[in-house]
């Protein structure tokens, strides 16, 4: 009975650590900051056979907002760039002329991260929504099912034995649920302060965009008042 039980906790330890990780794995796709998780998910098609990309490129940050793919073969950037781009068509991608290379053909590849729009905001805040709704209702079902597989290898024990195995049954969930909501929070944490930085940007550039226009009027004033003069 015990090595069935441990059996069942075992099992619906690593369900539990498996949808919070696949859970993860996604806010990594809800991009904001340039993370090299984000193409965990790409493939390139090359010679007819699919390939994932660390095989074929090298990935490295520029910046929070920049990833850049090295192609690690002659003749593949164009095949790198087409499967990046159908995982992250989001993404705005630029060919790079190594400096370090005197070959013309030797290029990389980088993709920029979008702004966090109004719109953007709300659209990543949905899908973060969404990812954690169903990894709740995964966790729950585990929390459900393996309940009732313990209660049947435990019938006969005394209910405190049965409570006890109970309980950490409802710890681990409570755990992943934890781990979740935490990943779920500094996710939309994340995307709120890229829209905070966009908005700033944003008045910055207007407030750029006034004092320019101010100086090309106080320019003409000035000029118009010399040939007044005159």
């Amino acid at each position: 009975m015990i090595s069935r039980i441990q059996q069942s906790l075992g099992e619906a330890k690593n369900k539990m650590n498996g949808y919070v990780m696949l859970l993860v794995l996604r806010y990594a796709n809800l991009c904001v900051k340039a993370d090299a998780m984000s193409l965990l998910p790409v493939s390139v098609l090359l010679d007819g056979e699919e390939k994932n990309l660390e095989e074929v490129a090298n990935v490295s940050m520029v910046n929070e907002k920049v990833i850049a793919v090295l192609p690690k073969y002659p003749n593949t950037i164009f095949e790198i760039g087409k499967g990046v781009k159908k995982a992250h068509p989001e993404f705005k991608m630029d060919m790079v002329q190594n400096e370090k290379s005197k070959d013309e053909d030797d290029k990389y590849l980088t993709f920029t991260m979008p702004e966090v729009d109004e719109d953007r905001r709300d659209l990543l805040n949905n899908g973060v929504d969404g990812l954690r709704n169903q990894c709740k209702a995964k966790l729950d079902t585990v929390l459900k099912q393996c309940g009732e597989q313990i209660v049947g290898h435990m019938r006969g024990a005394d209910p405190d034995t049965i409570n006890e195995v109970k309980d950490q049954l409802q710890n681990l969930h409570d755990f992943f649920e934890k781990t979740m909501e935490d990943a779920t929070n500094n996710k939309k944490k994340e995307i709120e302060d890229a829209y905070q930085l966009y908005l700033k940007e944003k008045q910055e550039e207007e407030k750029e965009q006034r004092e320019a226009e101010e100086a090309r009027g106080e320019g003409k004033g000035m000029s118009m008042t010399m040939n007044d003069e005159d």
